[in-house]
């Protein structure tokens, strides 16, 4: 008798062994052959359950009624028993289930066509069991009472394991997403506290540095007023990129105004005042919106490349209102001794955040003169000014 008990755990190991054994082996996973070996792996606890079940159930009703059946009529029967248990989970709980309010009349009925179909099922592959092989031996079948019995018990012991089966299928599939939603929440907050504790050292490591710079300049404007000058114009700088806002993205244009001048006094202080540029701007423009850092870069991009010690022709800057657009030109003579390497990086920064901050309300034109002289054009449309409903009112009335 425990000899027999002990069958299923062997087999069930050996299964195992054997699987385990194949998926090591495995090359291509195109074929037949590997998906076929892919699928047992995905599903292999339901091969080993159903293993350890059949032989089981097999044996011990073997054991008791000291009779084994066909092994024809074991195939079929449980065939149609794992088919059942696998419909109901799938099937049957899934769309009785789907909507809640009317899943106590869906579900009944689904039941009943289901239990249905199972016996009529179960005593039609009996009937041509008996009518073209001898797997029954001499055994009768009728669709009578007892019968009908019979198998709607069986299918109700396989639809009982099927609906256990179900809702703990949906219980770890929820447990799951519950662990994944409760790790990604714990990522969350340990990069918000990464983020913080970079955001405390940036706001202190400038506080420092602006500090220091603060020092140095008042230090040597007695002595050296054209290396303070030079201090206090890198310092408002700096100060303006760090305090820049990522989350609103936008400053006023007087803003990058203040720092191309600053911009351009710092290189002139560097150059001794020997470059030719001519700075122009409306009055119209400064309390313009633009994204922050847009105009200072154009502007640095110019001073990194440009040759702008030509008196006679002098690099030019332009920041003007035209047909309700933002005009902002540049033009300068290409330098011939610029750095090699990240002579676009800066530019195809500003194409990315245009892009993605203006769309089609903003183009950049860029031009070279025979690789002598370069040219840029931005050219951002503006919205119009939305007045309150009270002076649009005044000013029909007028």
């Amino acid at each position: 008798m425990f000899f027999f008990l002990k069958i299923p755990l062997f087999a069930a190991h050996l299964l195992k062994f054997y699987t385990d054994d194949m998926f090591e082996h495995t090359d291509d996973p195109n074929t037949t052959k590997n998906r076929l070996l892919k699928f047992v792996k995905k599903y292999k606890y339901h091969f080993y359950g159903w293993l350890v079940f059949l032989f089981y159930e097999i044996v011990m009703v073997g054991l008791y009624l000291n009779h084994f059946g066909h092994p024809v009529r074991y195939l079929i029967n449980y065939l149609i028993n794992i088919g059942l248990f696998y419909f109901h989970a799938e099937f049957t709980m899934r769309i009785g289930l789907l909507r809640r309010r009317i899943s106590i009349i869906v579900l009944p009925l689904l039941f009943l066509v289901e239990i249905g179909s199972y016996t009529l099922l179960i005593f039609a592959a009996h009937w041509l069991l008996l009518q073209y092989t001898s797997v029954l031996g001499s055994t009768s079948v009728a669709f009578n009472y007892q019968f009908c019995i019979s198998t709607i018990f069986r299918g109700c012991y396989f639809i009982v394991f099927s609906t256990g089966y179900y809702f703990l299928k949906n219980y770890l599939t929820e447990r799951k997403k519950s662990d994944n939603l409760e790790k990604d929440q714990l990522k969350n907050l340990i990069q918000i506290a990464r983020t913080e504790g970079a955001y405390l050292r940036a706001q202190i490591n400038p506080h420092f540095l602006f500090n220091t710079l603060d020092f140095i300049y008042h230090n040597s404007r007695p002595t050296a007023p054209t290396a303070a000058e030079a201090i206090s114009s890198l310092s408002e700088i700096m100060r303006y990129a760090v305090e820049v806002n990522p989350d609103e993205n936008e400053t006023l244009v007087k803003r990058e105004v203040a720092q191309i001048e600053n911009l351009i006094n710092l290189h002139q202080l560097r150059a001794d005042h020997s470059l030719s540029i001519h700075f122009y701007y409306d009055e119209d423009v400064l309390e313009l919106s633009i994204i922050s850092l847009l105009m200072i870069t154009v502007v640095e991009n110019m001073f990194k490349h440009g040759d702008l010690r030509n008196p006679k022709d002098p690099a030019k800057i332009s920041v003007t209102l035209e047909d309700n657009e933002l005009v902002i030109n540049t033009s300068n003579r290409i330098s011939q001794t610029r750095p090699s390497g990240g002579a676009h990086s800066g530019l195809n920064n500003i194409i990315k955040r245009m892009q993605y901050a203006y769309g089609n309300d903003a183009t950049i034109k860029i031009n070279t003169d025979n690789q002598e002289r370069y040219t840029l054009e931005i050219r951002i449309k503006q919205k119009p000014v939305q007045y309150p409903a009270t002076v649009r009112n005044l000013s029909g009335q007028l």
